[in-house]
């Protein structure tokens, strides 16, 4: 069998976790991962995992250290890879614009092996300048490249069409098993995942503020400004607040408490809370934005509102509270078709393989 070396990050584990098993069945794999020493928070475990296949090298950094540590840490980390990838027919480097690292991949590692799989082709609007140079830098001086959707493959084969790049579908995110929904006559509307300025809680929360009180509102996540949202909030007791990184096994009880899922970015690329959300049957209300229009039928399984426009996001709102147990459970049933559509269309292995004899 073929070997593969699969570079990744902890925080990315939901989707390896899906790509790995699928590549595990044609090839053998090496997983090197970057973890923070949290034990409580780490998705990567320690051990094996996947199958026979598989062997996962875990490497983990204390988070609160000081940069001179981190940077050393990388630097060894970087070496280490660099030096053992000449051993693999094939290397996955899922990219997150490292500082230390990515700049020596990009020039040490063979540009004849090396798929750099972007999650975020177009930067969030608020990462840091240096990301960006990172960015750019490794898309100058590798070749290949895995997106995991057609709308950021062909962003980059219009802005770069002298590369290589193929698609897959990012699989389905799905955490354990549902549990059952407790009705209590009130519409439940979720804000979940890493809370950051592009994901627009402050809209979420003026639209939601002028809903009736047959609705509750629940914020799940990790926030680093959790005090200006708070503020926003008040002492409006429909809103349940739960700030804080939600482990795996947790989550299944936050999409069974929703009736809807809200995602009012104003710039994304994809999301991983929408990818649970079908899985789990949630419909979703969404802005306008190309990646939710690809799974949002306005009306159909949630509700679409012109980006950044908050009576626009009301009104899709009302319209969802609104609704008949009837009509939302024929909105239930049409998100889990979407569901199903989309997992049909999901192979990642083949579309490894096409690619690999097209660079052949």
């Amino acid at each position: 069998m073929k070997r593969i070396l699969y570079i990744t990050y902890d925080w990315w584990f939901d989707t390896d976790v899906d790509v790995i098993k699928d590549l595990s069945k044609e090839f053998l794999i090496d997983v090197y991962v970057i973890s923070l020493r949290k034990n409580n928070l780490n998705k990567y475990p320690v051990k094996k995992l996947f199958s026979q296949n598989v062997n996962i090298h875990d490497y983990r950094f204390w988070d609160k250290s000081s940069k001179f540590y981190l940077s050393w840490c990388s630097f060894i980390y970087a070496l280490r890879l660099i030096w053992i990838s000449r051993h693999y027919d094939l290397i996955f480097y899922i990219d997150d614009s490292n500082p230390v690292t990515a700049p020596l991949l990009s020039v040490f590692m063979s540009k004849d092996k090396v798929v750099v799989t972007f999650h975020d082709y177009h930067m969030h609007v608020d990462e840091p300048g240096f990301k960006n140079k990172i960015h750019n830098l490794i898309i100058n001086r590798f070749r290949y490249f895995h997106f995991f959707s057609r709308s950021q493959y062909e962003y980059f084969i219009k802005e770069h069409p002298s590369k290589k790049a193929f698609y897959s579908l990012m699989p389905l995110k799905d955490f354990g098993e549902k549990r059952a929904k407790h009705n209590n006559g009130k519409k439940t509307f979720l804000f979940f995942g890493y809370i950051r300025p592009y994901k627009r809680l402050d809209l979420f929360i003026q639209a939601a503020k002028e809903l009736s009180e047959n609705s509750n509102f629940i914020i799940a996540g990790y926030c680093k400004d959790w005090e200006i949202y708070k503020r926003k909030i008040g002492a409006d007791k429909r809103f349940i607040s739960e700030i804080k990184f939600v482990p795996n096994d947790e989550i299944p009880d936050y999409f069974s408490k929703a009736d809807y899922l809200v995602l009012p970015y104003n710039d994304s690329t994809q999301s991983g809370p929408l990818l649970i959300a079908v899985n789990y049957g949630v419909p979703v209300i969404a802005s306008n934005h190309k990646i939710f229009q690809d799974f949002i039928t306005d009306g159909v399984n949630g509700f679409l509102f012109k980006d950044g426009d908050v009576d626009d996001l009301k009104r899709a709102m009302l319209k969802a509270e609104s609704l008949t147990d009837g009509e939302w459970e024929k909105m239930q049933q049409n998100m889990l078709l979407k569901k199903d559509e989309y997992s049909e269309a999901s192979d990642f292995i083949r579309s490894v393989k096409t690619f690999w004899k097209s660079i052949k």
